[in-house]
């Protein structure tokens, strides 16, 4: 999962706001030019440039159109399983579906991990028969490369690793057997990471043997796929030690460990929360309130080294609606807190 900021919108489609990071329009820059300068003359021969950039950018967009429709499949099977979707997001490695919480139960997140690839085998289907009845031409070369890269798309998500989606599935798989999210969260993201160390290998014997811009893409995606995996695990963590009692899940604000760096908070738990403030705990006390926007407060070069609980506001000094937060005295809401043992050292309510 992304954050919403540093994009724009593209359109709504089944309901779903897609929008793109910047990063985007790189990669859909770069994708377009190498697809004319290099895959379209070397398939169709010598012809316009003009034509073959024309081509290159119908080839992109429908290839990133394809990567949407891979997000809307997790999105709306999410959906009718109860989660809330914030948007569906591009960037430069690819696209997410931003949901507001995490699958409940091993047989929802087996669903949503599975409906991305399954909208995708379809895709690859259908462009290659349509690629068959065009047999030769531009168009047919079209069909084709949009139907092989869709084909790719389910091989690439389906390795069995997190974030994956055959990450997911596997996580499914070891919750399902395990009777524990964080132990079946744990082994996926670890399988992710041994994935990334092997993209980040593969990558640097390409760079060597000469393949020099191949390879260091591999690189990219395997530092990506590694700092996803990595914060994921962190995530785990973090769910883990602030649990909410009784699934009370929906509140307005949940408790953050105030040692976790702000570069922490901005990376790990924003992208991975709908809420827009966050209680403070330090020594399993309540000491104030953070809210999202404040990280702006922060230099970006500074946040790796301040911590949460110096940004954090005193309660009074908030707007938070406190019939609702963790310091009022209402027993509807209540948090065990541990320490980084599992030990119950606290309960807030």
């Amino acid at each position: 999962m992304l954050s919403n900021k540093g994009g724009f919108k593209l359109f709504d489609i089944m309901g779903f706001r897609v929008s793109a990071d910047w990063s985007w329009l790189f990669i859909a820059v770069l994708l377009s030019w190498s697809l004319a300068s290099g895959y379209f003359p070397a398939v169709l021969g010598s012809g316009d440039g003009g034509f073959f950039l024309g081509l290159g950018i119908v080839s992109a967009m429908l290839l990133f159109f394809s990567v949407v429709l891979h997000e809307v499949g997790h999105s709306y099977v999410a959906r009718q399983n109860g989660i809330r979707i914030l948007g569906i997001r591009l960037f430069i490695f690819g696209g997410v579906a931003q949901m507001d919480r995490e699958p409940r139960s091993p047989m929802v997140e087996l669903k949503v991990a599975l409906a991305g690839p399954a909208v995708s085998a379809a895709l690859a289907l259908g462009f290659f028969l349509i690629s068959e009845i065009l047999a030769t031409g531009a168009f047919a070369a079209v069909t084709l490369f949009v139907a092989r890269a869709n084909l790719a798309m389910v091989l690439f998500n389906m390795i069995p690793g997190f974030p994956m989606d055959g990450g997911r599935v596997l996580r499914a798989y070891l919750w399902q057997r395990r009777k524990s999210y964080y132990d079946a969260t744990k082994t996926a993201t670890t399988a992710g990471r041994y994935v990334a160390y092997g993209f980040m290998g593969l990558g640097a014997l390409m760079m060597l043997s000469g393949a020099f811009g191949n390879g260091l893409w591999l690189v990219f995606i395997g530092m990506f796929l590694n700092h996803a995996a990595r914060s994921n695990q962190q995530y785990a963590e973090y769910r883990r030690w602030y649990d909410p009692v009784d699934g009370w899940h929906s509140k307005e604000m949940e408790p953050i460990d105030g040692r976790m760096s702000v570069q922490y908070f901005e990376e790990v738990v924003l992208p991975n929360s709908a809420l827009t403030e966050f209680a403070v705990v330090r020594n399993g006390r309540a000491i104030g309130v953070v809210a999202a926007d404040s990280v702006q407060r922060v230099p970006w070069f500074m946040r790796g080294l301040v911590r949460v609980a110096d940004i954090a506001q005193p309660r009074r000094a908030t707007s938070a609606d406190y019939s609702r937060d963790p310091f009022n005295v209402s027993s509807r809401i209540q948090y065990k807190i541990y320490d980084r043992f599992g030990r119950l050292v606290d309960v807030k309510g």
